[in-house]
């Protein structure tokens, strides 16, 4: 059975799922090192990538480009929420999904991970995020989980 990075079972409503945080299926995650060219900028992380895309204004996309980790670059976009683009709420997954694509483009390791997780859930496995994650009581929304699986369909 597949287990999480503390070490427990991977179980949501009986079934097994594949957990991004698993160290097979880590490339899925947001903070993999994983590069992504976006327009003619290459983010260290998808990550980083994620919130430059809130911002119009360039100062505050170049302090989350040169941010030395993927929570340094969420941390910079928190500290400038009020500057983020005023519709930020209704594209985030619309641009999410985007981001995952060109991650999925342009690294074959995860295109091939992806594969690999066959017909199973995959999900955020996250005790503290229960919108693009799980949750800690595991009837979180799951975003991350349903792009990837998204995604997984295009390409089978």
């Amino acid at each position: 059975m597949a287990k999480s990075i503390t070490g427990k079972p991977l179980v949501v409503d009986n079934k097994e799922v594949v957990g991004m945080f698993e160290r097979e299926f880590y490339m899925l995650s947001n903070w993999s090192a994983h590069q992504i060219k976006v327009k003619a900028t290459l983010y260290p992380t998808l990550e980083h990538a994620y919130h430059a895309e809130k911002f119009e204004d360039k100062s505050i996309k170049q302090q989350i480009l040169l941010a030395k980790s993927p929570l340094q670059s969420k941390e910079i976009a928190w500290a400038n929420k009020s500057k983020m683009k005023k519709d930020w709420r209704e594209i985030k997954v619309e641009v999410m999904e985007r981001l995952c694509r060109l991650k999925l483009e342009q690294h074959k390791e995860v295109h091939e991970g992806l594969l690999r997780t066959g017909n199973r859930l995959i999900v955020e496995d996250s005790s503290v995020e229960d919108y693009w994650g799980i949750g800690s009581d595991k009837k979180g929304q799951n975003i991350m989980g349903k792009i990837w699986m998204k995604l997984r369909e295009e390409i089978i």
